[in-house]
């Protein structure tokens, strides 16, 4: 799957703003990178409602939820609507091919501009 240009973008704004608070002191904590690639694997087995249920059962890996649909929110407006939580899209389109190659789309930008921030592996728990 090719990247689109405008997901990049997207996810570049999102995390300009410190979306999430991720970002602490210039860096990010690497444990989010695992969990960013997870993500994206995970949509492929077990699917990607569960997938989204399940990071939602831990606040950092919720955090990563989060970030995602922002992304995706920024680039599908219209399909989003004005639905803020990202179990409560989800649901309804977890059948929707195109809603899920999107979210596959902001999971794959969110992963390669997380990986132009340095990653900080002393805070890790």
């Amino acid at each position: 799957m090719k990247i689109n240009d405008k997901y990049l973008e997207a996810a570049q704004v999102v995390l300009a703003t410190n979306a999430g608070g991720l970002i602490e002191n210039g860096k990010v904590p690497s444990v989010y990178n695992g969990y960013v690639s997870a993500f994206g694997g995970s949509m492929v087995q077990p699917g990607l409602y569960a997938t989204v249920i399940s990071y939602y059962t831990d606040a950092k890996k919720a955090k990563i939820a989060d970030l995602i649909f922002e992304i995706y929110k920024i680039e599908n407006s219209t399909t989003a609507g004005q639905i803020s939580q990202f179990l409560e899209f989800i649901e309804p389109n977890r059948r929707n091919r195109q809603v899920r190659n999107n979210i596959a789309q902001s999971v794959i930008a969110l992963k390669l501009v997380l990986r132009t921030f340095n990653f900080d592996n002393e805070n890790e728990e």
